[in-house]
């Protein structure tokens, strides 16, 4: 890539210099001019109009400089927001991806186990893709409350994949295709083929519409960042 040349703008040294150069050649040149007293008036109004443009010019590179100084510093301060602005960006999606790992990481269904006259004997915990199979198991006789609750549980997790992505495709930052790539592989890997198995399961209810809807979201999401082509597993941070 060609690199653009910085144009270069004369200090305010150069152009004070330059100004009582001229100034001083001009007032030397008068005063070996032999004059008298009939001719100090006539030579004054010379030194006048041969000072006052000068004077101008000063005024006018001084003004010039400092329009430009400013322009510059503009376009340092423009970068700077850029820079930080997608410094942010960065974090905030890095954070969303962590939370989502670890909202479903931690995600737990509590099994109770009772004796004959219906007393707790046992408890026993399902925690991530443990859950995601018990869930299919037990939804057929789950309590009807119980089990919105369980499965809204994994409906938001899935809103906040949906959400994430959202963020992502609008952004501009260079690591884009990274997070895009990032939770593509994740999903793939951790949650699509249980999650597959549990809406199977819930389909043709007429409940479980929050997780429904989210899942249905999710499969659209990921069906758009896979018909963009291979992803790479390998992908790193520029």
């Amino acid at each position: 890539m060609v690199k653009k040349k910085k144009l270069q703008y004369p200090g305010q040294k150069t152009i004070v210099v330059i100004a009582v150069v001229l100034t001083a050649s001009f007032s030397f040149a008068i005063l070996q001019i032999n004059h008298n007293d009939t001719t100090a008036g006539i030579e004054g109004d010379a030194f006048n109009g041969l000072t006052a443009p000068i004077i101008s010019l000063i005024s006018a590179g001084l003004i010039f400089y400092s329009f430009m100084a400013q322009i510059e510093a503009n376009k340092k301060q423009t970068r700077s927001n850029i820079l930080l602005q997608r410094q942010w960006e960065f974090d905030t999606y890095y954070k969303m991806y962590n939370e989502i790992d670890y909202k479903f990481t931690n995600l737990t269904v509590i099994s109770y186990s009772t004796g004959r006259g219906g007393q707790i004997t046992g408890e026993r915990p399902y925690k991530s893709i443990g859950w995601i199979n018990h869930m299919i198991e037990v939804i057929p006789n789950a309590d009807p409350e119980e089990e919105d609750g369980m499965l809204n549980e994994m409906g938001f997790i899935l809103n906040d994949i949906n959400q994430y992505m959202k963020f992502v495709k609008a952004s501009k930052i260079p690591q884009k295709e990274y997070f895009l790539d990032r939770i593509n592989d994740y999903y793939a890997h951790n949650m699509e083929e249980f999650l597959e198995k549990l809406y199977q399961v819930v389909v043709n209810s007429p409940r479980h519409g929050m997780f429904k809807g989210a899942y249905v979201r999710t499969f659209e999401n990921m069906e758009w960042l896979r018909s963009r082509g291979e992803y790479s597993e390998s992908h790193e941070l520029e």
